[in-house]
């Protein structure tokens, strides 16, 4: 490859079905490139909510109607050739994904990479390298296919963070009896309100994180009014989520980066998944003594949650345990380490 590239492409997507967190990780990592010399571009659906956030990081942001072959091909071409772009970070749930399956057949001098929330299936995959986060060991492995290499890595270092984590001074988990929700900005199924419901009649402190664009807004926000109680709160959106799970004693969470996000706070969490893979994912975190999966929010109810939130508040010395838990993890940001990957890559 040209050692002399400074573009790199990020095929991102954020809504309110799936989140802010792909388009979060990507800017992250957009910045380490940058930072190195590499100046991102970042292309997102038209109807993506969150472009002006990714604007505000300084990043030079274009949108298409969709990832539709047709919608997005003179785009790409355009910035390959003219933006001399050598390297396409793909951050994408699975189905959006496999809709860009052509880029490896028309730029072959082009080095593809993904990173994916979950680990799906070797089969049809068109990537050069592939990054996995999870709370396993780390590991790396080359998967051939009709000439095709993928390189896959998984692990602790595919776990992206923002810095400021990790300049927390861990303050103690306290009689505080404070409490941050944070179900993800757009809270698809409604979780927050459920949390809300569930803790109304509570002595607790309560943030909840949640974007106004999210359909159960409104009715989070009148709960509260109308329960007259001045202990809990909606914040619509945060630049700092370290500070705000420091201020934590405890954080119900959803998955995703938040849980791993938790343990660099050192903040126990409950985590209510959203479905099965999810549930799994949080378990193999949760088997290392770091917080409760309490399970798929299908299958309880409020006396359920209630019960295990005011348990674990009141049982300091568990908090206090898991914390330790948390920080004998050794997380690390792992931007640095998918950056030297994508740049060292040998695969085409």
């Amino acid at each position: 490859m040209n050692s002399n590239v400074n573009r790199i492409l990020f095929i991102v997507d954020g809504d309110l079905k799936i989140g802010f967190g792909h388009i979060s990780r990507s800017i992250i990592l957009a910045k380490t490139f940058a930072q190195n010399g590499i100046s991102p571009i970042f292309l997102t659906p038209d109807s993506c909510p969150f472009i002006d956030r990714i604007k505000e990081n300084g990043i030079d942001t274009h949108s298409c109607s969709s990832f539709n072959k047709k919608d997005i091909f003179n785009i790409v071409e355009s910035f390959i050739f003219h933006s001399f772009v050598k390297y396409i970070i793909i951050d994408l749930v699975e189905s959006e994904y496999r809709k860009l399956n052509w880029l490896s057949f028309f730029y072959k001098d082009v080095l593809l990479a993904s990173i994916t929330l979950f680990n799906f299936g070797s089969d049809n995959r068109y990537e050069h390298i592939s990054f996995f986060p999870s709370i396993e060991k780390d590991q790396v492995c080359k998967i051939n296919s009709n000439d095709h290499v993928l390189t896959q890595f998984s692990g602790r270092s595919c776990l992206i963070f923002n810095d400021l984590f990790f300049h927390l001074k861990h303050t103690s988990n306290s009689f505080n009896n404070n409490i941050l929700v944070t179900m993800g900005g757009s809270d698809p199924f409604a979780l927050t309100y459920f949390v809300a419901k569930a803790l109304i009649d509570t002595g607790f402190n309560i943030t909840f994180l949640l974007s106004s664009l999210c359909t159960s807004f409104l009715k989070v926000k009148r709960l509260i009014e109308s329960s007259g109680r001045h202990n809990m709160h909606i914040k619509e959106r945060t630049d700092n989520m370290a500070l705000e799970m420091d201020k934590a004693d405890l954080i119900i969470l959803n998955g995703g980066l938040t849980r791993y996000e938790a343990c660099l706070s050192g903040k126990p969490f409950i985590a209510i998944s959203i479905h099965e893979k999810q549930f799994k994912i949080t378990q193999k975190l949760t088997n290392l003594g770091v917080g409760i999966n309490l399970g798929v929010y299908k299958d309880m109810n409020e006396d359920k949650l209630a019960l295990q939130v005011s348990n674990l508040m009141a049982d300091y010395t568990r908090r206090a345990t898991m914390s330790a838990c948390m920080r004998n993890l050794n997380l690390k940001n792992g931007a640095r380490f998918i950056f030297d990957s994508i740049i060292s890559s040998k695969n085409i």
